[in-house]
């Protein structure tokens, strides 16, 4: 499934933005596109990390899915935050592929500017990292090698996939209503919406870094091995 996914998702991707785009170019959105300056590309940009995320969110059952041979991991002699990042690698691998044609598919049929699409793939690939990273370390804290689902953990993924893009596009929201009565023009204000996502999307890709690096032994040492 996480495979066919990320095959799909440059498809999936580009139906989304061109629907939303033609309704806010010739729909019943049109009104907004030219009261809100900027609104059109900051949701196109959104969608992809919004999408790229939650594709990416299969990192929230690694820990869990290795089953009883975690018990190798705990008696190899190669520390655990490396285990981990190692198990990081193929997803993130794979997703960052899948994003980069995505990107690319998009800027090819001019859906979204070079300049956008640039954007867009930074945003979603730090953001995609930071889900991956606070995915294991989720299921590091809580694993669960008894129940096939994982739906817990899983479910848990998923929401943090979809709440921080959408918290993200509203946080752009308030700042185009915030600025947009200072007549800024649609350059600019896209620029501010840009910066502070930049900004709350590193912050968010540290922290996550931190957080398991600090952390990844004592949970590691507390999962029983049987």
């Amino acid at each position: 499934t996480y495979i066919a996914l990320l095959i799909t998702s440059p498809y999936l991707i580009y139906l989304i933005i061109y629907a939303i785009n033609d309704l806010f170019n010739n729909g019943n959105m049109a009104l907004i596109a030219s009261v809100i300056p900027g609104i059109i590309p900051i949701f196109d940009i959104l969608i992809v990390i919004l999408f790229s995320s939650v594709i990416n969110s299969s990192a929230s059952t690694l820990i869990s899915n290795e089953k009883y041979m975690i018990r190798i991991c705990k008696i190899i002699p190669v520390s655990y935050y490396k285990q981990v990042i190692a198990k990081l690698l193929v997803p993130f691998i794979l997703g960052t592929l899948s994003l980069l044609i995505t990107v690319i598919t998009l800027v090819s049929t001019s859906l979204i500017s070079f300049t956008n699409g640039l954007i867009s793939f930074t945003l979603a690939l730090f953001l995609v990292l930071s889900n991956l990273i606070f995915g294991v370390y989720k299921d590091l804290k809580k694993p669960n090698f008894i129940d096939n689902s994982n739906s817990n953990n899983l479910a848990s993924g998923v929401l943090y996939c979809l709440i921080v893009p959408l918290i993200i596009l509203l946080i752009d929201l308030i700042i185009i209503l915030i600025f947009y009565g200072f007549k800024i023009d649609a350059t600019n204000l896209f620029t501010i919406c840009i910066v502070i996502d930049v900004v709350i999307v590193f912050i968010l890709f540290i922290s996550s870094l931190i957080n398991i690096k600090r952390k990844v032994d004592r949970y590691f040492n507390l999962i029983e091995v049987n």
